[in-house]
């Protein structure tokens, strides 16, 4: 919002005619004070601190593709003559890049992080199929009651350490009664027995249909082998925890698509009572739901697409260029006009397909078809699903474009 008023008031500057000059140190301060001038209060603090980000070095989101950097920054040189108002909106309209970029960055990171978490849930049933853990109750001196446990090392490497856990739930409500833990560095060698004990703890109460009593590893350490169902260290569970309460509705959006995109079996091996006939082009679009489009580019050495369908259809670029090769078409797809398609005609793996449909119509239709509306997501960005965007030149039109990172 602050951004927006800001911009605003950039309009209505008076002496709109006056040019930022970068041609020397002594001008660029000059040029800047000028538009300092001109500003007032939280206005004049929102430019001193966009025209300082302006400069600064920043991570781009493309890192990695065709060898490029994975840092850049504006140069004082890219202000130069532009009018004060246009400087106000470009150093605005960077800080705006930038948070979006943090942005994306964060739900990336939240991305990894929910996939690393839900990997710890699984460890209990993981670690149950291959280590048998026994609990045996065990009185020790002075009337304290504590819980021994024994562990037969089935594999064929020594275990260098690792950490047992016992949790106690109601069967009745699926409350958590106890849920202890004991870390050793005790190695035991294959098919040896290892043994240990949880204090303070009273396990012979708990053993009746009441109650049950989950045993498992975790964090298994091992001699010449990698280990074994690794848990999140506290600062990554601390970080993930943040994000998760920050981006609470993204992250529900982000799982919601996963588990959609888990479903689409039809996609990938349809059932022969969905399998329909499809023209030549939604056969061309079946995986592209899941960014795939198997065989679609412009072989340059033969002068042709490699798909059949554009062979069939007698169908050449009307331009390529930058690596990629356009067509236009009369198509349709899930009842959508398509007007043209863009395949790779480089490494390049993206590709795109345009709508003759405006954004917000492609989008309902998209999601009343698939389930899926394609709004930007960290999927979007690591090219698992396409993103729908509006066409720049045409606002009667959208374009689902699909783009990898690698």
């Amino acid at each position: 919002m602050r951004n927006i008023i800001l911009s605003l008031i950039a309009v209505f500057l008076v002496g709109c005619g006056e040019r930022f000059d970068t041609t020397s140190e002594i001008s660029t301060r000059t040029s800047y004070n000028n538009v300092l001038k001109k500003l007032k209060g939280e206005e004049q603090e929102a430019f001193i601190r966009q025209f300082a980000l302006y400069t600064k070095p920043y991570e781009k989101t493309d890192c990695g593709i065709m060898n490029e950097p994975c840092t850049t920054r504006n140069g004082m040189d890219s202000l130069q003559g532009l009018s004060y108002e246009d400087v106000i909106a470009k150093v605005s309209e960077h800080e705006a890049h930038i948070q979006e970029l943090a942005y994306r960055a964060d739900l990336h990171e939240l991305v990894q992080l929910h996939q690393e978490w839900q990997k710890v849930q699984r460890i209990p049933q993981e670690s149950i199929k291959i280590f048998t853990v026994d609990l045996v109750p065990y009185t020790q001196w002075q009337g304290w009651r504590w819980t021994h446990w024994k562990l037969t090392n089935p594999t064929d490497h020594k275990i260098k350490g690792f950490t047992v856990h016992v949790k106690i739930e109601s069967s009745v409500t699926g409350e958590t009664i106890v849920n202890r833990y004991d870390t050793t560095y005790k190695g035991i060698l294959p098919a040896e027995t290892g043994s240990g004990y949880l204090f303070d703890l009273s396990v012979e109460k708990y053993l009746n249909d009441k109650y049950v009593i989950t045993k498992y590893l975790s964090d298994i350490s091992f001699d010449g082998n990698k280990p074994m169902f690794v848990t999140m260290s506290y600062e990554r569970s601390a970080r993930y925890e943040a994000l998760k309460s920050k981006y609470a509705k993204e992250l529900k959006n982000i799982t919601e698509t996963a588990s959609r995109m888990d479903n689409m079996k039809s996609y990938d091996a349809p059932s022969a009572e969905m399998e329909q006939p499809m023209d030549a082009f939604e056969r061309l679009m079946r995986l592209y739901p899941k960014c795939k489009m198997p065989n679609a580019y412009l072989d340059q050495k033969l002068n042709e697409p490699s798909h059949s369908f554009f062979s069939e259809n007698n169908l050449s670029p009307y331009k390529v260029k930058d690596g990629f090769a356009y067509y236009h078409l009369n198509t349709s797809y899930l009842d959508i006009p398509v007007v043209e398609i863009m395949i790779p005609a480089s490494t390049w793996n993206v590709r795109s397909v345009t709508f003759d449909l405006p954004l917000s119509d492609a989008r309902a239709r998209l999601k009343s078809r698939l389930g899926l509306d394609f709004k930007a997501s960290d999927n979007s960005l690591n090219g698992k699903v396409p993103e729908l965007i509006a066409a720049p030149k045409n606002p009667k039109q959208s374009i689902l474009v699909c783009t990898s990172p690698y």
